[in-house]
């Protein structure tokens, strides 16, 4: 369903529906969201996020009216603007006075500044409710993971980055420096665990990476890596298949070190 717009209006109160057995029931809108058709098959498809949706309403009482859905990206200040999903969604929630329901948070958004783009047309932050997690947008928790899902590709590039410099101190030579690029190709220095310095290079790649490191396509880090000359250790080009286990583990390694290093700053979640 698409909206041309997506106008302020008075929030209703919460309204309620009679059941079968007359029973009050709260009123909610779902929405779900995956970044690009085939993500389905790699993460949590729309399918399932719709599932937890139906359990969670159905547990908590809830009437569901409808479920929207998008395939796009939540990364960015005007990924709001450009999902009709979320917007059918908004809109429909406002106008019953219904909850809007997501399964995770970062259904939602990966975007900071997202709780102020929201909360023009659904002021009430109780109404939006996360079923993964059985938490609303009042919690302290939801605007750090707001903050955390945007600061994480920066964040982590700095320590990296600080990290190589404080070794280059201590003479570390890091690749050819005859060549300014991030990536070397795999045959310019002989390395003494090639496949951990491999999945490195990959996650570097993916901390540059002008989007969301984890909503990148298996397609799209091929075509990198091949445009950069960065070969599998066996020797051969990039495809769908030869980079999903050495992309899993760079992303693993980039979680792995945004959980080390954001949750030690004193202002993480404290919002």
């Amino acid at each position: 369903m698409q909206v041309e717009s997506c106008r302020p209006m008075k929030m209703k109160k919460s309204r309620t529906a009679v059941g079968r057995n007359q029973a009050i029931q709260k009123l909610a809108v779902g929405y779900v969201r995956v970044s690009t058709p085939g993500q389905g098959k790699n993460g949590i498809s729309l399918e399932a996020q719709r599932k937890g949706i139906e359990t969670y309403s159905d547990h908590a009482g809830y009437k569901l009216i409808e479920i929207f859905d998008d395939v796009g990206s939540g990364v960015g200040p005007t990924s709001f603007y450009k999902r009709d999903g979320l917007r059918g969604a908004i809109d429909l929630a406002a106008r019953e006075g219904a909850d809007l329901i997501v399964w995770d948070w970062a259904r939602l958004s990966r975007h900071a500044g997202f709780e102020s783009d929201i909360s023009r047309y659904l002021p009430d932050r109780d109404r939006i409710i996360c079923a993964k997690r059985g938490t609303d947008m009042k919690d302290a928790a939801t605007a750090g993971a707001f903050a955390h899902g945007e600061a994480e590709a920066k964040e982590v590039s700095r320590r990296t980055k600080e990290g190589m410099e404080r070794r280059r101190a201590e003479d570390v030579v890091f690749g050819n420096p005859d060549i300014r690029t991030d990536v070397q190709p795999l045959g310019a220095i002989t390395w003494s665990n090639s496949a951990t310095n491999l999945v490195r290079q990959i996650a570097g790649i993916l901390r540059d990476y002008n989007g969301d490191p984890f909503e990148i396509t298996h397609a799209q880090v091929a075509d990198i890596l091949n445009k950069k000359s960065l070969r599998t250790l066996h020797g051969k080009e990039w495809d769908t298949s030869r980079i999903r286990g050495p992309l899993k583990k760079a992303r693993a390694l980039l979680m792995a070190e945004e959980e080390a290093g954001i949750r030690k700053q004193p202002h993480y979640a404290k919002f």
